[in-house]
């Protein structure tokens, strides 16, 4: 196991990878080490910095939405790096659909489901799914696989397998 790069006392357990320029540098540091780092580190921080390199602006168009509930626009996002309530979402939907595919891959969790959830939400997803399969089929004209879908979202919504 090796020592922390910034202090030398203490075995390293977090590890920080970053590219500058295309330069790749590496720092393993001890917990106490990261700790201090936290301010830096922190997915806020990330957040922030990353939506202020992404904006091009606010525009009055930008500064005039606000979420009805909390009252919190979207250049308030733009500076926190946070929402003010689950409406925000909805609100601000169009903007923030981008955004989350730039930083996760996707505009949709597609990780690990709770156990206490699965029952409700496997199904749901995986309707999403053969949805957004639907949809291309039907562009696509293939209307037997349309079919097909359609079929296998219905049994979804009755509660059954999809296939």
């Amino acid at each position: 196991m090796s020592l922390c790069d910034n202090c030398h006392k203490y075995p390293a357990a977090v590890h920080v990878e970053s590219n500058v320029n295309g330069v790749m540098t590496r720092r393993d540091l001890c917990v106490s080490c990261a700790g201090n780092l936290q301010g830096s580190l922190a997915f806020e921080n990330f957040l922030k910095n990353f939506l202020s390199a992404a904006a091009t602006g606010t525009g009055s168009h930008e500064a005039a939405i606000v979420c009805p509930s909390c009252g919190a626009s979207y250049d308030d996002f733009k500076k926190t790096g946070r929402l003010g309530c689950a409406e925000c979402y909805r609100t601000f939907k169009a903007r923030l659909s981008g955004v989350l595919r730039n930083i996760q891959g996707a505009d949709a969790h597609e990780g690990k489901i709770p156990a206490k959830s699965a029952a409700e939400t496997v199904p749901l997803r995986e309707a999403g799914k053969l949805r957004k399969q639907l949809r291309q089929a039907v562009a696509d004209e293939d209307y037997e696989k349309a079919a097909e879908l359609r079929d296998a979202i219905a049994r979804l919504a009755e509660g059954g397998a999809a296939k």
